[in-house]
């Protein structure tokens, strides 16, 4: 290895260690440094910093950043009602809004904080043309931030309201036990 190769590396090494002990997300560190989860918990564990607990993980700060305007958290939960799904499962919960259109997911993305974007090809089946339009899936699934986002949209939501309420309870079950 040549001395070069060896500063760009080492230094690359320490800017993933001091975004880490900052707290941020892994997968956060990956995508700006251009590396894989997996090469950010190699860096961690061969420079001995220990990872992070799983209390630590669920009490790291929120993402989700609610838009103060009552409207934009109207038109949130219309969409949220209209298109989206609101589940708990044993193991987790999540709320999504799914769409063909990605620009209105990557408004709901920059508006609430939440990146999280998915694409899914849709398979032609009995009745639908071969040709079906991806459909584009946002979803917040972090207890803290799910929590954060039904408490703002809750007061408008109509169909989904009591779906919202059970995730919220689940949600405040969580983070009790996280806190205790």
């Amino acid at each position: 290895m040549s001395e070069q190769t060896a500063i760009t590396k080492n230094a690359r090494w320490r800017d993933v260690i001091e975004a880490y002990t900052r707290g941020e997300d892994v997968k956060t560190i990956g995508t700006r440094l251009g590396y894989k989860a997996g090469g950010v918990y190699y860096i961690l564990r061969r420079t001995g910093i220990p990872r992070r607990s799983t209390v630590e993980r669920a009490l790291r700060p929120n993402r989700v950043v609610i838009p103060p305007d009552p409207a934009i958290c109207a038109y949130l939960a219309g969409l949220l009602d209209g298109e989206g799904s609101i589940k708990a499962y044993s193991h987790g919960a999540r709320a999504t809004i799914a769409n063909t259109n990605a620009d209105v997911l990557i408004w709901i993305a920059r508006n609430t904080g939440v990146p999280t974007l998915y694409k899914r090809k849709m398979r032609a089946a009995l009745g639908y043309p071969r040709q079906v339009k991806p459909i584009y899936i946002w979803e917040v699934r972090r207890v803290f931030e799910l929590r954060t986002f039904l408490n703002a949209v809750l007061p408008y939501l109509i169909i989904k309201r009591a779906d919202a309420e059970k995730v919220l309870s689940y949600c405040n079950r969580k983070i009790g036990g996280a806190l205790a």
